[in-house]
């Protein structure tokens, strides 16, 4: 059991080069994707312009795969478009700090953990911390 978590955290460890020059074009209504309720109205409140989607990106590191296990999942993501290094991608970021980036088949995935990051999201992470 020890070796599958360790295993799972590895594959997921950040790449060295995380400093993306972001330029956001477009930033899309928070989408809500579960039960309504106090959860439905905090997704609904979350608003993130797009120098805050540049400051997110900014703090974020870059990860090979999915960061899942290290942050909290919640069924709310803001979406948009982003251009960095001249090519355009589509971006989802999840409530919980993780985001990805889409374009012809390539994904890049992304994790924000730092402090600076908490007032960007609706429930920063603790890394799964007891």
């Amino acid at each position: 059991m020890t070796v599958m978590v360790m295993t799972g955290c590895l594959s997921a460890s950040p790449r060295p080069s995380s400093d993306p020059s972001v330029r956001v074009v477009e930033v899309r209504a928070p989408i809500h994707q579960g039960v309504d309720g106090a959860e439905g109205s905090a997704c609904a409140a979350w608003q993130l312009d797009e120098s805050q989607v540049e400051q997110f990106f900014r703090l974020s590191e870059e990860f090979e795969e999915s960061p899942y296990a290290m942050f909290y999942q919640l069924p709310c993501k803001i979406t948009g478009r982003l251009i960095s290094e001249g090519q355009s991608w589509d971006f989802s970021i999840d409530g919980g700090g993780t985001a990805v980036w889409t374009d012809r088949g390539r994904t890049r995935h992304w994790g924000c953990s730092a402090k600076a990051c908490e007032p960007l999201v609706l429930l920063r992470t603790d890394m799964m911390s007891p």
